[in-house]
This record gives structure tokens, sequence and C-alpha cells, in this order.
């Protein structure tokens, strides 16, 4: 926010402070420092389409669903938690003799526990995907192709902020206690931002080398318009919704045939804010038709800190269960970052699901890699 620096609260010097509300105050002068920075998915390999549309249309199968819910500190703040949800619906149908074309929607709410600060945001989204070499016929059952998708989305977006806040001019330390009676000395910016545009585009290439063997390379810009979000009439206070830059690739690697890894990584920068997200999953699948699989695996998730430089921030442990039509995903981020004295490992938990529509004949399955 334009001069929203000097009314966002610090965290009083006083030893009478709890610990458990030195983190909830912590918690809250992180969020709202980078109160301009985009909630994110630690399954970001079940949400592609969110980080870059390129991936619109990326999958087998003729049309695909999929919701994910995200809380986050609910071992500290328990049911003020903050929660993440998101859904999206994408669908692809052939263009030319190699060529595809798909359309696609997104829906993603974000509430910021105590604070009651809410972004949402829609997307509509379309992505060309063309047809670079390999297999002559478009639905071969080899993979020994290449594409490259080219991806744009264009929504609407809005911020809140329900003022549930103290500040440091409200905290007494004679008492060590939080007086909401007193004045603050801050403005009220209590209410929602006008509605703006968000505009996003990516690219991605990705190369089919055999069964369960594969590589795929992608990178897109987020908020491409840098939309102004006015928190008040006046216009005294606002926020740019700074471009969002990722960066992602990974591959499949088979150990046998019915066992592969597949690692991965996703890079974001926003502002003066990074993240990166690297790991692997190890996929065992029955070898069956009507394919069942399991992935497990293991992600490191480092950040950019508000007090100092980049430091780990979490583990994150995941599983998900293919079956023919729907995918369920789990995952748990472990903190290892400097709330770790209070949260006592405690991070967030992810549940995802995905349904995918086969291809009414089998021998017409358009091939994607496994990502």
């Amino acid at each position: 926010m334009s001069d929203n620096r000097k009314y966002f609260f610090q965290v009083p010097n006083s030893s009478d402070m709890t610990r458990k509300n030195y983190i909830v105050f912590a918690l809250l002068c992180c969020k709202f420092l980078l109160s301009a920075q985009d909630p994110h998915f630690s399954q970001f390999y079940n949400t592609q389409t969110f980080s870059n549309p390129a991936f619109i249309g990326a999958y087998e199968g003729s049309l695909r669903g999929s919701v994910i819910y995200r809380s986050q500190w609910a071992s500290v703040l328990d049911n003020k938690a903050f929660r993440t949800m998101g859904g999206s619906f994408d669908s692809r149908f052939p263009v030319s003799k190699d060529d595809l074309m798909a359309l696609g929607a997104n829906v993603m709410n974000d509430q910021s526990g105590p604070s009651n600060f809410n972004i949402f945001r829609a997307h509509l989204g379309g992505c060309y995907q063309k047809k670079l070499g390999g297999e002559k016929k478009r639905y071969s059952s080899g993979r020994k192709d290449q594409y490259v998708n080219i991806g744009f989305q264009a929504g609407v977006g809005q911020h809140r902020l329900d003022q549930n806040l103290w500040f440091s001019n409200q905290f007494n330390s004679s008492t060590g206690q939080v007086d909401l009676n007193a004045p603050s000395g801050e403005p009220s910016i209590n209410g929602s931002t006008s509605t703006y545009l968000d505009v996003n585009a990516g690219m991605l290439w990705y190369a089919l080398l055999g069964n369960n063997k594969s590589v795929h390379i992608g990178g897109s810009l987020l908020h491409a318009n840098a939309p102004v979000l006015y928190y008040r009439a006046d216009k005294n206070y606002f926020e740019y919704l700074k471009w969002r830059w990722v960066a992602q690739a990974g591959c499949e690697l088979p150990f046998s045939p019915s066992m592969s890894i597949l690692p991965s990584f996703i890079y974001n920068v926003q502002g003066a804010s990074g993240m990166i997200v690297g790991g692997a999953n190890l996929r065992y699948n029955n070898r069956d038709w009507r394919e069942v699989a399991i992935r497990m695996g293991a992600w490191m998730r480092i950040a950019n800190q508000v007090d100092k430089g980049r430091a780990a921030d979490a583990l994150i442990l995941n599983v998900t269960l293919e079956t023919e039509k729907l995918n369920f995903g789990l995952s748990y981020d472990i903190n290892v970052s400097s709330l770790l004295p209070t949260t006592n490992y405690r991070g967030a938990f992810e549940f995802s699901l995905t349904y995918i529509q086969p291809q009414e004949r089998r021998g017409k399955q358009v091939i994607c890699p496994h990502f």
C-alpha cells in the first residue's frame, strides 16, 4: 500500500507478552507487511493453472475439475486459522490435425485469520497447444511427442479488510494488556477495494520421451497489468498488486515399468519476496488400463523472511492417490521457520480432489506427462 507501512503495527517490547500472543502478533505482522503478496498452495503440482495458464488443458482426458482446501496455523489460531480455497475447470478440443485448444476457469478465496483480510479472484482463460514434433498422429499410443503451450487468463479480483486488529498504541506496557478502547492513532480502512482487472500469461514446453519418461519447463507472469487496489474512497491508502514471476520445471524418470520418480520445483518472485519449493514424488502404478497409482514425496519450501534473508520455511510431506477418474491429494507443512518454538512444527494442511473425464475412445487419448 502507498504510505501503509507507517500504520501497520509492530510487536510491543514487553516481557509480559505471552509466547502465544507473540506468535499471533508476528503472524499478523508478516501477513500485512506482505499484504500485496499472493496466497499459495503447497500442492502446486495439483493446482498448476493457478500459477501458469499454460497448464490449462495439460492432462490426459476430455475435461477436468478440481478443488483444493488449505488451513494454516490452526495450531496457534484455533478457529481463526488462515484458510484458502480454490476451484478450477478446464476442457480441450482439437483445432487442427496436430494442435489443440483448451478453455478453463479458476476461482480462489483466501481468508487471513483474526485480521479478516480477504482476497477473492476469478479468472477465465485459454491455452493453445502446438505440437512441435514426435509421433505423426496426435492420438498415438507412443509417448514421444513435444508440445509448446501458450496460455492467457483474464479475470477480476477484490480485497477486503475488516480491521479487527490492535496496534502498538493500544498496548499498555505497565499492565501487559491490550486496551481495545484506547485510540489506535491509525486511520480506519474497513471495507472492500473496488473490483479490479487481473491478467496472467504463461508458456509451457514438455516432451514425452517414452513410457513414464518426460520433461517439462514453464514460466508465467501473473498480474501483468499491475492493478491498483484502493482501500478507501479518498484513495489515500492503496497498494499495487505487483507482478508475480513464476518459473517451474520437472521430469519423470522410471526405475521400472511400474515405478518412477518425479522431481520438480517452482520458483515465485513478487516484489521483494521470493519463494522456491523443490522436491520429488515417488510414483507406483499397477500397469492396468484402468490405472491406479499412488504418489508419495517430500518437498522443502525456502522463502524470504521479514527480518532476515532467505531461509527454510517448511518441510512438506504429501501423498496422492490416482484412480481412473479421481485423484485425492493430502499434504502437511511441517514448520521449520523461526516460528518453530511456538508452532512446535505444526503448519498447514491441504486436501485436493481432482476429477478427470477419460476420453470416450481409449485409443484416442491425448498423451501428457505426469506433473
